[in-house]
């Protein structure tokens, strides 16, 4: 166990680990533990009865019909639809009564979400990022997070860049500690 010390009530934000994404590298995130990690997490934090929030992406626009010209992203929104199997939490994180599922648009889950005013409401001063893609929505939320002055910790095993795995690495080694404290499952757990 590394010596830290958890900074008041943390919660848990599972980002974006919805069946229209999950599906494309399921047996990837099988393989390399990332939905075996979330469930232990899901399972600490529900064990002590910590918050547990979803937010998953909809390709709702805020302005109708703005989509960025650059970007390979906004290629692979552009035509998708919101049908609601495909933005729903994959089964094997299934969350429980009570658990918010918040939907934001496009990558950050601070925007358009509500996520702000939900931790508020929980008197959240922590937040244990877990969810895909690192390199897109998890970068998004620490920033977004640290934005607005809470402490954020990223189990370094609970998320991937599944299109592009060097570049989690990347992230998690030279980017990630500027603002947030990179540490593993296992670790985090052995602090709740």
């Amino acid at each position: 166990m590394s010596d830290w010390k958890m900074d008041g009530k943390p919660a848990l934000l599972l980002l974006h680990m919805q069946n229209s994404i999950i599906q494309r590298h399921k047996e990837l995130l099988i393989k390399t533990g990332v939905i075996s990690n979330q469930q232990k997490l899901l399972k600490a934090f529900r064990s002590k009865n910590l918050p547990v929030i979803f937010v998953n992406v909809t390709l709702n626009p805020p302005i109708a019909g703005k989509i960025p010209a650059y970007g390979d992203i906004w290629k692979r929104v552009t035509g998708t639809t919101n049908d609601p199997e495909s933005i729903k939490v994959i089964p094997e994180l299934t969350p429980e009564p009570g658990e918010p599922i918040l939907f934001n648009w496009p990558t950050g889950a601070f925007n358009n979400s509500g996520l702000d005013g939900a931790l508020k409401m929980y008197g959240v001063q922590t937040v244990v990022l877990a969810g895909v893609s690192t390199n897109h929505v998890v970068t998004s939320a620490m920033q977004g997070a640290a934005d607005r002055y809470y402490s954020v910790i990223l189990p370094r095993d609970a998320s991937s860049s599944v299109a592009t795995p060097e570049a989690h690495e990347i992230f998690m080694d030279k980017i990630a500690p500027a603002v947030s404290l990179v540490t593993t499952t296992e670790d985090l757990i052995a602090h709740l």
